[in-house]
């Protein structure tokens, strides 16, 4: 229990690059679709 604070720590710093990762591929998706580049459309 003495390095909890340090895995809290890290699972926030995980989450935080989950959502900034989801927010790229989010923008990604969009660009390509605003520019007719993802085939099937």
């Amino acid at each position: 229990l003495g390095h909890s604070q340090a895995l809290i720590a890290d699972a926030v710093h995980s989450v935080s690059d989950l959502f900034t990762d989801a927010i790229v591929l989010l923008g990604l998706r969009i660009g390509f679709d605003c520019h007719g580049l993802v085939p099937g459309d």
